[in-house]
């Protein structure tokens, strides 16, 4: 039997982020997006966690096997801020005008959510989240040192499972 090595790709950097909003979703339940899509080049970190709850099934004395559902990915998000637009549009708030209000009852908005990744070889990774609603941020001021801080925030985009899939990969690398 022939041994195969392929080339290792890595990651070098995170580059973009995207939104895109859903306005609805049709009769076999696919997401409907806005034509808008919202890019933002301020990310310093994503981290993903993938939350599955598992079962072990035994029998004859033994794990016969592991039952795991995938229930939904949660995306840490570390960026230098979100564009207000974005923001407000994702946690409910109403913008009017300068104005941006926080309802007491705000509504669950989703979107979907993307970012792009440089590889070694100088190719793009893209992964994209169909369908995703923003978690709860504290929002943290802070006065201004004579030591040099970079800004920063973080956000919690939690990816809802869609057609059993949370995530798509794109590798610009494999596209013949």
């Amino acid at each position: 039997m022939p041994f195969e090595t392929p080339k290792t790709q890595y990651e070098t950097t995170v580059q973009n982020q995207y939104f895109c909003f859903i306005t609805g979703y049709d009769e076999n339940g696919k997401p409907q997006y806005e034509e808008k899509v919202y890019e933002s080049d301020v990310v310093t970190n994503i981290k993903s966690t993938k939350t599955a709850p598992s079962k072990e099934i035994y029998a004859s004395g033994k794990m016969y096997d592991q039952l795991m559902k995938r229930k939904n990915t949660v995306i840490e998000l570390t960026a230098l801020g979100m564009p207000r637009v974005v923001y407000d549009k994702a946690s409910g708030d109403v913008r009017e005008g300068a104005f941006s209000f926080e309802p007491t009852s705000p509504k669950r908005v989703h979107f979907a959510y993307g970012f792009a990744k440089e590889l070694d070889d100088g190719t793009k990774a893209f992964r994209w989240y169909p369908d995703c609603i923003l978690g709860n941020f504290d929002d943290e001021s802070k006065t201004e040192t004579a030591d040099l801080n970079e800004p920063s925030a973080t956000y919690s985009i939690t990816a809802l499972p869609y057609k059993d899939s949370c995530k798509t990969d794109y590798y610009q690398s494999d596209v013949a």
